[in-house]
């Protein structure tokens, strides 16, 4: 089974991953970035937490978007 995938914008990450505390996610596993650069304006970051280190988990993303040119 695949982690759960929870998508929300930049000004949503701090609550998303309250929630994901408050429902026992409490092991952080990593925090990664990936350049949309191209495809779109955004830097893409990802954190994902799970109960434990042999757990299924929850991955945040959310979307950096770059000023307008």
């Amino acid at each position: 089974m695949a982690d759960e995938v929870r998508r929300v914008d930049a000004a949503g990450w701090r609550p998303a991953v309250e929630a994901a505390l408050a429902e026992g996610h409490t092991w952080f596993d990593w925090l990664g970035a990936v350049d949309e650069i191209g495809r779109e304006d955004a830097i893409r970051v990802v954190v994902r937490m799970a109960p434990d280190a042999d757990s299924e988990g929850v991955e945040g993303q959310w979307y950096l978007w770059t000023p307008a040119q």
